[in-house]
């Protein structure tokens, strides 16, 4: 300081003098509140706010009027700027023991953290792995389950075809034990047992051809249903036209069992009443429509078979005589048998015709009176008797 010219008082300050402020040395006068000015002034200019550019004599010849003054505030200044430094200095050599005490820590961290990364890299693994056995022990009872899911269905598919089976075998016996009731089969009993043996029949048509127990079970079921309507067909013979005739009806109907008497039927009185032929309806219905359709017609022939030997005209070999004809005279009239007309030839001719319809409605009123409250109204028989008299 001694080389350099004594300070000179600023113009601000001495302006400032003659308006009567007070002088700026008296902040000289507390070195701190001059250091904190300083602090103020360096933190605002480095806090990039639009300042003049510092400048350290204009900032001391603003706070020391003279050079004696700061002289005489230099050692307080010195001894100050020297406690700061002391105090900055031990703030940053405790901010080295701490970065260095947080960088040990942060290291010790870091090595932590890596052993946490490594371990759970390996727990990952061990639970990759059991996931990996959990799905393959996954897949093998899966696999497990399909098969008892199959071996399941099987054994179901199994229970229930041995039930339909114990079902057919018990239906076909009770068949059989209502085909040889005495004297005549309880036919309603009879149809639902049909119709049962037919559902049940339906759920065995593959193996009917394959398995011989099961054909002979099949061929058994349609025996006892031939049994049946045939012993009702005769049935309703023998309540039309009595046994004698029944048994001709039949021997007519199949002449090839005439040789065999073990095939011939049974002569009996007994008449089937009407209540017992309701039920053999029944039987039809459930032998299905073929089988009605053929009794129908079968029952129309029977009725309207005298018919042919009322009122069929004599053939040209009957009309015909063996022997010529002797002669006689023309003034007498031969009375030959050849020459007497038959009572077939005398109903033949068309002056005849009303007595065929006659016929026919005295055939009707018999089938009513034999067979009453017998045969559904859906069978239509007199419709289908006018339609068998109609065609002959």
């Amino acid at each position: 300081m001694a080389s350099e010219p004594p300070l000179s008082p600023p113009k601000e300050a001495n302006d400032a003098t003659l308006s009567g402020a007070p002088p700026m040395a008296n902040l000289a006068m507390d070195p701190e509140s001059l250091l904190n000015t300083l602090d103020q002034r360096l933190t605002t200019m480095g806090s990039g706010q639009k300042t003049s550019k510092f400048d350290p004599i204009a900032f001391l010849n603003q706070h020391y009027a003279t050079e004696a003054s700061l002289v005489q505030q230099l050692p307080d200044l010195q001894h100050a700027v020297s406690e700061r430094r002391e105090a900055l200095d031990e703030r940053i050599a405790i901010a080295l023991q701490r970065q260095s005490e947080t960088a040990e820590s942060t290291r010790r961290h870091i090595q932590e953290a890596q052993v946490s990364v490594v371990e759970l890299h390996q727990r990952v693994l061990r639970v990759k792995e059991k996931a990996s056995q959990s799905e393959r022990a996954v897949l093998e009872i899966t696999k497990d389950m399909k098969r008892l899911d199959c071996a399941k269905r099987h054994l179901q598919r199994t229970i229930t075809t041995l039930k339909r089976l114990h079902m057919l075998v018990h239906a076909v016996e009770q068949l059989r034990n209502t085909a040889v009731q005495i004297p005549f089969p309880d036919y309603p009993v009879a149809a639902h047992l049909v119709d049962a043996t037919h559902l049940l029949l339906q759920h065995f048509d593959g193996y009917i051809s394959k398995v011989e127990p099961m054909r002979l079970l099949s061929e058994k079921v349609v025996d006892l249903q031939s049994t049946l309507r045939v012993g009702l067909v005769r049935g309703f013979r023998v309540a039309a036209f009595g046994p004698t005739k029944a048994i001709e009806m039949e021997r007519a109907a199949s002449p090839h069992r005439n040789g065999s008497n073990e095939m011939l039927p049974e002569i009996r009185d007994d008449v089937m009443p009407p209540t017992v032929m309701k039920g053999g309806v029944q039987l039809l219905d459930a032998l299905g429509t073929e089988v009605r359709v053929q009794f129908i017609h079968e029952f129309c022939q029977d009725h309207l078979a005298e018919y042919l030997q009322t009122f069929a005209p004599a053939s040209r070999e009957e009309k015909i005589p063996s022997d010529p004809p002797k002669r006689v005279s023309s003034f007498k009239v031969a009375s030959t048998p050849e020459s007497r007309p038959s009572e077939a030839e005398s109903n033949a001719g068309l002056d005849h015709v009303e007595k065929r319809f006659i016929w026919f409605r005295q055939i009707l009123q018999d089938v009513d009176a034999k067979f009453p409250d017998v045969f559904p109204s859906d069978w239509n028989l007199q419709a289908s008797m006018a339609r068998v008299f109609l065609q002959l």
